[in-house]
């Protein structure tokens, strides 16, 4: 006699974005350490990694150093969100890994974000890397919203986003040319192809 074995994958996907009126908790989607309660001992949020790009030349004071730090000014869950300051005309990045990789999944990604300087370029969003470490695909926007205007970070709502097929690593990340940007509950949602 004969048995057969029935073999299941079960793929656990939480409950798509919120509406568009709607602010998502931070927690239950896909995204670390989500609203930057998680702090490092060198005060950067647990989970992210911070890429000046120059090296700072001896004598530099330390307001002009380049940093990735948490603070308690405009947090939209929790008690804190995380800022990049870098000098005028210095990009620094800081990212964090998305544990989840699908290829040719649907990602969404809503974000708190926010500047106290509209004009510089400071994206933030979700970078998609092949198997070399070469970047495939990159969905951003301009975190412009001033927290100035209302002492609040802004909600960026990134629409879906399909993974490229040769996808192995995802990372969000947030990037700026100037003082300051900042943001906070990171919420990623990501569902399988096919599952529309």
């Amino acid at each position: 006699m004969l048995a057969r074995v029935i073999t299941a994958v079960l793929l656990v996907v939480p409950p798509g974005p919120a509406a568009a009126d709607e602010q998502p908790t931070c927690a239950g989607g896909f995204a670390p350490n989500p609203s930057v309660e998680e702090i490092a001992a060198n005060g950067q949020p647990a989970g992210y990694t911070f890429e000046p790009t120059w090296s700072v030349p001896p004598g530099t004071p330390a307001a002009e150093h380049p940093r990735l730090s948490v603070d308690k000014s405009n947090p939209v869950s929790g008690e804190h969100n995380a800022t990049i300051s870098t000098p005028a005309g210095r990009v620094s990045t800081a990212y964090e890994t998305i544990p989840t990789v699908i290829p040719n999944g649907t990602y969404h990604l809503v974000v708190g974000a926010g500047t106290h300087d509209v004009s510089q370029n400071q994206p933030i969003g979700l970078r998609f890397y092949d198997k070399d470490g070469t970047q495939v695909a990159e969905r951003s926007v301009q975190a412009d919203h001033d927290i100035d205007t209302d002492n609040k970070l802004g909600r960026f709502d990134l629409g879906p986003t399909i993974a490229p097929a040769s996808t192995t690593m995802v990372r969000f990340f947030a990037a700026t040319n100037a003082n300051w940007l900042k943001w906070d509950c990171v919420h990623l949602t990501i569902s399988p192809p096919n599952s529309r």
